[in-house]
């Protein structure tokens, strides 16, 4: 098949050279960084000829290659890529790739591997590939630079535009010249020809280096005398010298005269410090990428062997009705840490890239902590924790007048404190208490202000505290204090995603610790707003549920699944049939609307990210059929992508509701229950 160009307009401009010889998946890789406002100008290649007149047609961000294909493979593809000596970022999107092979490929020169299957990774290693790519042509250009001051000096130095010294040995005299005092900000006449105005000005810590180096050439124990040192200028500061100079001797072998020149170098060791500097960082993280991929490996791994095993092992024996449930409580919970974990990684993909948003409301403080202790109550009984919440008197007077609200998001306060509460278990001693207190604290920075003072939650526990050392560092990425820390398990994000979503409140969050074993205290504040606010709002999610007690509440109701996955299917189809729902499910778009037109469900519950035809296709052309029956079917929009400009795009297109996987079965039957009921109500009247 020939190669071909494609230029979608979008906003930033990415050049992709893509070694794929599947024409479908390379366009389903350029459809995936389309919709993460890329301009992809792409050219796919199939052999090394054809690789190699790309890489010499034109320049290009990053190649991405699929590691098997009939007459080329990726180690093949960095072999051409490296014969070039183009330095490119190179990364391996493959649908099938074993980690020992993934290694090798590392090891051959390959920056990163993503599996096709889960292309979340692939614009976060793009972006980071392409910047470190940047950093290091910066290094070059930088030591280009220091290759060309070097040559500016020999050329500055035939010129005579070094500061020139002559210092007579033997009758303790000294010539300075007027560049040799101009280097340090002097006029001429301000320095006399002495050699202790010279001496006089050696960086303290140079004196011991300089006059080694010079008794050493004095002692003809070196040919020349060469010594990099510090001097002091007029205002006060120091310029780094490059000093070289020789003596002459007369018959009798006594030194009588040294002459030499100064060179000003300080700009040159600026740069060294920025080349060390950049070393030292990149180095750092480097370190602290290994380390962390390593705790995602460890902590997705660590669930991920519960549920299998346990899955396993319930196939093959059989245990009693207690046995049982105590093993699906163990998968279920292992499989909410999971869950956990990666919305963990999703919330700090989105703090990275800026589309990290809130949905602000007013809300009621004491109602949101309250139901977050209620959440970790659990965790907490199970190291027999104490939880005790108090709310300071000042509050409780200042509601005797009204009620205190504040403007903000509540499910993602509710992550804060869930974190913070987290955290004083995590790392309490069995038997331990910990103490969350609510209290009011003024504003006295600003009387024009519209914040009117700040809600105050301190979270105290008595366990392992923080050591000095690490206190700065608790709310960075990716940081965990030492393998004790990292024992507790977590990937070391919660911290800096409380952080991101209090500053995005207009809070603080901060932390105190007496030391290793002298607890922690953690304190969020929250503006609140002179204005009275009202807790009018827009309905939620959680609004839509509606709670029964009814065995079989979706009695009479008909619903249609849509999803591409047959597991998914299978799982809705059970699970709503449990709930005494008529079910028929759907594997595409065709077979949903023929579906539709036949079974006439009562709701859809509908998966976006189908192949081919997709969700907003079939919405669209339910609506489009519903214009001439005069009906209007509720339809949940099921779906993995989770973010809120998902959820906004998918109500604009005709869903009553979205819901991110993975479900929550008894929440999917309360929200059909809800949007069904007034039809279904009208239905049996």
């Amino acid at each position: 098949m020939n190669s071909r160009y494609v230029t979608h307009t979008v906003s930033k401009p990415l050049r992709i050279l893509l070694v794929e010889d599947s024409e479908d998946d390379a366009e389903l890789l350029v459809c995936h960084l389309e919709r993460h406002n890329y301009d992809v100008e792409w050219l796919r290649v199939q052999t090394p000829e054809a690789m190699s007149s790309a890489l010499d047609r034109q320049q290009w961000d990053i190649i991405l290659a699929d590691y098997s294909l009939p007459k080329f493979n990726a180690t093949d593809a960095l072999h051409v890529l490296q014969s070039k000596a183009l330095d490119i970022p190179f990364i391996i999107v493959s649908g099938n790739i074993g980690e020992e092979t993934a290694v090798a490929a590392m090891k051959a020169g390959a920056h990163d591997y993503i599996m096709k299957g889960n292309l979340a990774r692939l614009v976060p290693a793009i972006e980071r590939e392409i910047e470190e790519a940047a950093s290091r042509r910066e290094r070059q250009r930088i030591q280009l630079e220091l290759k060309e001051s070097e040559a500016r000096w020999h050329l500055a130095l035939d010129g005579a535009n070094d500061g020139l010294w002559d210092w007579d040995i033997k009758n303790h005299t000294a010539f300075l010249s007027a560049r040799w005092k101009a280097m340090l900000g002097y006029a001429e006449n301000e320095i006399d020809n002495r050699f202790e105005e010279w001496a006089n000005r050696v960086h303290p810590d140079d004196v011991a280096s300089v006059m080694r180096s010079l008794q050493e050439h004095l002692a003809r124990q070196t040919e020349f005398y060469r010594t990099e040192h510090r001097l002091r200028c007029k205002d006060g500061t120091y310029k780094w010298i490059l000093s070289r100079g020789k003596v002459s001797w007369d018959e009798t072998g006594a030194a009588i005269r040294m002459v030499g020149s100064h060179t000003d170098i300080t700009s040159t060791k600026q740069m060294e410090d920025t080349l060390r500097q950049q070393a030292e960082s990149l180095t750092a993280a480097n370190r602290i990428k290994d380390e962390f991929l390593a705790v995602v490996s460890h902590e997705l791994r660590a669930p991920l062997n519960a549920i299998l095993g346990w899955s396993q092992i319930l196939r093959t024996r059989k245990f009693t009705t207690t046995t049982k449930w105590e093993i699906l409580e163990a998968i279920e919970r292992n499989a909410k840490w999971q869950q956990h974990l990666i919305e963990d990684l999703l919330d700090v993909s989105r703090i990275v890239q800026g589309t990290l948003e809130l949905q602000f409301t007013p809300v009621y403080l004491p109602s949101i902590i309250a139901a977050t202790i209620k959440a970790v109550q659990p965790m907490a009984d199970a190291k027999r924790i104490q939880l005790k919440f108090t709310v300071d008197p000042d509050w409780e007077d200042a509601e005797i007048e009204r009620q205190i609200l504040l403007l903000a998001d509540s499910n993602r306060l509710q992550q804060v404190f869930w974190n913070l509460l987290s955290n004083a278990i995590k790392f309490s001693a069995e038997g331990q208490q910990a103490d969350i207190c609510l209290s009011l604290v003024a504003d006295d920075s600003n009387s024009q202000s519209q914040i009117d003072s700040y809600a105050q939650i301190q979270i105290i526990d008595r366990g392992q505290g923080i050591s000095a050392e690490f206190l700065s560092h608790v709310f960075d990425r990716f940081r965990q204090e030492n393998s004790s820390s990292a024992s507790h398990g977590g990937l070391g994000l919660g911290l800096a995603i409380v952080r991101h979503i209090v500053e995005m409140h207009g809070g603080t969050v901060g932390v105190a610790s007496d030391g290793v074993g002298q607890g922690a205290t953690f304190t969020v504040q929250l503006p609140l707003p002179k204005q009275k606010l009202s807790q009018n709002r827009q309905p939620s999610t959680a609004d839509l549920w509606l709670e029964t007690s009814e065995p079989y509440p979706l009695v009479g109701r008909k619903v249609l699944a849509v999803d591409d996955e047959p597991d998914t299917l299978e799982l809705l189809a059970v699970a709503l049939t449990e709930y005494g729902a008529e079910i028929v499910v759907a594997g595409s778009v065709p077979e949903a609307i023929a579906a539709f037109t036949q079974f006439k469900p009562d709701i859809m519950v509908c998966d976006l990210g189908m192949p081919g035809e997709d969700g907003y296709a079939l919405i669209h052309q339910i609506r489009m059929l519903e214009i001439g029956l005069g009906t209007h079917t509720p339809a949940i929009a099921l779906t993995g992508f989770a973010r809120e400009s998902d959820r906004e795009r998918a109500i604009a297109a005709g869903f009553q509701i979205h819901l991110s996987k993975p479900i929550n079965p008894y929440q999917l039957m309360s929200i059909i229950l809800k949007l069904t009921k007034d039809s279904y109500l009208a239905e049996k009247i």
